[in-house]
């Protein structure tokens, strides 16, 4: 449910962009923040690595006007609240995107991507009666593309040192998510997260 502090927190940021993301186990973001810390040294570009925002995979992106705020927060409850089930992502290691972004895939046709897939579309179903989709829509259902960013807003050459780096640079085979979260984009900040129950 939201409490008062999430609904303050929220009214407090106003409008703007804001994402739902699935976050991850202590370990396994450690595990995945130091291969974006090793892609930051080896292409030369730091867009990612040392920001506020911890290792996640983002299910969906929304432009909101401060007016519609509250509206988003009990939107995010009731998603979140509706998640009360372990998720393991199994990862299908490391690909490109349009020489700019490097990243972990979802292992193609695994359970984890399949339920991902779902989380996406429901979230959708909860959300676009009252937001437009963000991120160049790329997070709507019929284009979303899940995975786990290592590195962003590369040049030709970061890219191409990036992939051949991915051969070598330690990356998990699997990942617990925790949570699911709430975060205003530009500049990070998060308002809300619910626990994902592992009873």
């Amino acid at each position: 449910m939201i409490t008062n502090e999430l609904f303050g927190a929220g009214l407090a940021h106003g409008g703007g962009t804001y994402a739902v993301s699935l976050k991850f186990s202590s370990g396994s973001s450690e595990e995945i923040s130091s291969a974006v810390e090793s892609m930051a040294r080896v292409t030369g570009n730091s867009a990612l690595a040392g920001k506020n925002a911890p290792p996640h995979l983002t299910l969906g992106m929304f432009h909101v006007s401060g007016s519609d705020v509250p509206v988003l927060l009990k939107s995010f409850s009731e998603f979140a609240e509706s998640q009360r089930f372990p998720i393991e992502i199994e990862f299908g290691g490391i690909d490109g995107f349009l020489t700019k972004v490097i990243f972990l895939s979802l292992k193609s046709g695994s359970e984890s991507e399949k339920l991902v897939r779902k989380l996406n579309a429901a979230l959708h179903g909860i959300f676009l009666g009252h937001f437009e989709p963000g991120g160049n829509r790329n997070y709507l259902p019929e284009r979303f593309f899940p995975h786990v960013a290592l590195a962003l807003k590369l040049g030709a050459d970061g890219f191409k040192k990036g992939m051949e780096f991915s051969r070598v640079v330690p990356v998990p085979e699997k990942a617990a998510a925790v949570s699911v979260s709430l975060a205003r984009c530009r500049p990070y900040e998060e308002i809300g997260s619910f626990p994902i129950s592992f009873a």
